[in-house]
C-alpha cells in the first residue's frame, strides 16, 4: 500500500511540478524564445535516445530482477558506458561547433551539454530507486527537482541560457540526493563489467536503432517546421504537444513506474501474466482516451489559459485531435511489456521505423501544402500509424 501511496505522490509532483514549469516558461519566454527552447530540446532529445535512454531501459529490466549487489554492478556497469559515450558526443558536436554548423555561441554549447549529462544522470539514479522499488526516496528526489526548478524558474528565467543553467542546477542537487545507498567507489571486475555491458547491448541496441526513428515521429517536426514556417510557429505546435502529453504521459509513467518492474517479475514466475493484464489495461485505456478526448475538445481554450498563456490561444483547435492520437500511442506502448519482458525487443523496430518514416515525410508534404495545419495532420497520421502497427505486433507475439 506504501509503494502505491509513494508512486501516487511521485506523479502527482511530476505532473504538478512540470505543469508549473511549463506555466512559467511559456508566461515568462516569448513564443520566439520559446520556439528556440523547443529546438534545444529537440537537439537534446536526439542524444537522450540515442543511446542513453535505451541503457536506461535495460537498466530497468535487470535491476527489476536482481538481488541489490548485482543491481549495483549493472549500475555502475551503465555508469561506465555513459561516461564513455558523453565523451563520444562532446568530440562530435565540439567538431560541429567549430565548423560553425551548431548555430550558438559558446557558453550556450558548455550549458546545454552539462544539461544533456546531469539529465541522464538523474534519469539513471530515478531509473535505479524505482527498479529497486524504492519509491519513498523517489518521491522525495523529484520533490527537490522541481521545487528547485519552479522557485529559481519564477525568480530567474529570463532568458534560454538561464533557463537551462536552472535545470542544471536542479538536476545536480537531485543527483546527489537520489544516488544510491550502497554505492562505493569500486568498480566492477572486468568479468562483471563485460557480461553486464553485453547483456546490456543485446537488450538495448534494438530500442536505441528504434531511437532514431522514435526522435523522427516525435522531434524532428519542430525542425521541419522552422525550416518551412517560423519560430513563432514553432513554439505554438511545441506548445500544444507539450499539453497533450500531460495526461497520457502521466498515466504512461505511472505505469511505468509501478507496474513495470512488478510485471516483469511475476512474468518470470508465471508465463502469460503480462498477456492478462494487457487485456484490462486496453479497456481501461479506450474508455480514458475517448472521455478525455471529448473533454478536451469542449474545454480547449481554458486549458491553454490556464496551463500556458493566452499568447497560444489560437492553437486550441489542435488540442482535441492530437490528444486522441497521442493518447493512443501511450496506450499502445503500456501493452508492449510482454515484449520487453522476454527480451524480444527487436518486435518493436517495426513500428517505430514506420511511424519515424511517416511523420518526417507527411510532416515536409502537409506543412508544405497546408501550412501550421498540416502539421496536425501529420503528427495524427504518424502517432496513429505507430499505435495499429504496435497492437498487431503485441497481439502476433508468441512466447
Amino acid at each position: 500500500m506504501r509503494e502505491i501511496y509513494y508512486t501516487l505522490l511521485t506523479q502527482a509532483i511530476q505532473m504538478g511540478g512540470g505543469l508549473l514549469v511549463f506555466k512559467i516558461l511559456t508566461s515568462k519566454l516569448s513564443s520566439l524564445d520559446f520556439g528556440i527552447y523547443a529546438l534545444i530540446l529537440s537537439f537534446s532529445a536526439i542524444i537522450f535516445t540515442f543511446p542513453f535512454t535505451a541503457i536506461q531501459q535495460a537498466l530497468t529490466k535487470y535491476a527489476s530482477i536482481l538481488s541489490q549487489k548485482r543491481a549495483m554492478d549493472v549500475y555502475k556497469t551503465i555508469f561506465i558506458l555513459d561516461i564513455a559515450f558523453f565523451i563520444i558526443y562532446i568530440f562530435l558536436t565540439m567538431i560541429l561547433f567549430f565548423l560553425n554548423l551548431i548555430n550558438i555561441n559558446g557558453v550556450g554549447y558548455i550549458v546545454v551539454m552539462a544539461y544533456i549529462v546531469s539529465e541522464v544522470l538523474k534519469i539513471n539514479n530515478y531509473m535505479f530507486l524505482n527498479s529497486l522499488r524504492n519509491r519513498k526516496k523517489y518521491f522525495y528526489a523529484v520533490f527537490v527537482e522541481f521545487f528547485l526548478k519552479s522557485v529559481l524558474l519564477a525568480t530567474f528565467s529570463n532568458s534560454i541560457m538561464e533557463v537551462f543553467s536552472i535545470f542544471i542546477i536542479a538536476n545536480i542537487v537531485t543527483i546527489i540526493y537520489s544516488k544510491p545507498n550502497n554505492l562505493d567507489l569500486n568498480l566492477p571486475n572486468k568479468v562483471q563489467f563485460f557480461y553486464w555491458s553485453k547483456m546490456i547491448y543485446i537488450f538495448a541496441s534494438p530500442l536505441a536503432i528504434w531511437g532514431i526513428f522514435g526522435w523522427m515521429r516525435d522531434m524532428s517536426n519542430r525542425w521541419i517546421i522552422e525550416y518551412f514556417l517560423t519560430l513563432n510557429d514553432v513554439a505554438l505546435f511545441a506548445v500544444m504537444n507539450s499539453l497533450v502529453v500531460i495526461l497520457p504521459g502521466a498515466l504512461q509513467a505511472f505505469f511505468g513506474m509501478f507496474f513495470m518492474p512488478i510485471l516483469y517479475k511475476k512474468e518470470k514466475e508465471q508465463r502469460g501474466s503480462i498477456r492478462e493484464f494487457n487485456k484490462k489495461v486496453i479497456i481501461v485505456g479506450f474508455l480514458i482516451i475517448v472521455f478525455g478526448t471529448i473533454f478536451v475538445d469542449l474545454t480547449s481554450e481554458y486549458i491553454i489559459m490556464l496551463l500556458s498563456n493566452i499568447k497560444y490561444i489560437n492553437g486550441a483547435w489542435m488540442l482535441a485531435p492530437m490528444f486522441f492520437a497521442f493518447s493512443l500511442f501511450s496506450l499502445s506502448m503500456s501493452t508492449t511489456a510482454e515484449i520487453f519482458a522476454h527480451n524480444k525487443t527487436k518486435l518493436l523496430l517495426i513500428p517505430n521505423i514506420i511511424s519515424g518514416m511517416i511523420s518526417v515525410i507527411s510532416f515536409i508534404l502537409f506543412i508544405k501544402l497546408y501550412g501550421i495545419n498540416g502539421a496536425l495532420y501529420a503528427f495524427m497520421l504518424s502517432y496513429i500509424s505507430y499505435s495499429i502497427i504496435t497492437f498487431v505486433v503485441v497481439y502476433r507475439f508468441k512466447i
